[in-house]
């Protein structure tokens, strides 16, 4: 064997290295990416529902469900009990890996005040003496 075969034999095993490596590099690489566009897609969702959740508590009317880009299943119950107005959404973020979904569940609760009642007092705690 000459040194020429012996210098193409190497370069040769060097260059199925490289291949070898981005083969097994890229599916790792792959997930990582679409594991971090999955995450937004869920904290995307988390916050819409959490916003309208809140906004809806507040406001007291019933608008429609909330458009969400990567949520499935979305529900939402109203609740009113005494002075407090609870709505809870929930939710599913979309399934990319065979069925694997999470769940969201975002909660706003507000105190119902009225209005007329609370001005009332405000004037009547105005008009007391200070000491």
């Amino acid at each position: 064997m000459n040194p020429s075969d012996c210098r193409k034999s190497a370069e040769n095993l060097r260059r199925a290295s490289f291949t070898l490596e981005a083969a097994l590099l890229s599916p790792c690489i792959l997930l990582v990416i679409f594991a971090v566009f999955y995450l937004n897609f869920h904290v995307c969702s988390r916050a819409c529902l959490s916003a309208a959740a809140c906004e809806q508590a507040i406001s007291g009317h019933d608008p429609e469900n909330p458009e969400l880009f990567a949520a499935m299943n979305l529900s939402r119950v109203k609740e009113e009990s005494g002075n407090t107005r609870i709505v809870s959404f929930a939710a599913d973020t979309i399934a990319l890996y065979g069925g694997w979904k999470w769940s969201i569940s975002e909660k706003g609760e507000y105190a119902i005040v009225d209005p007329v009642s609370f001005i009332r007092k405000l004037r009547a705690a105005e008009s007391l003496p200070e000491d």
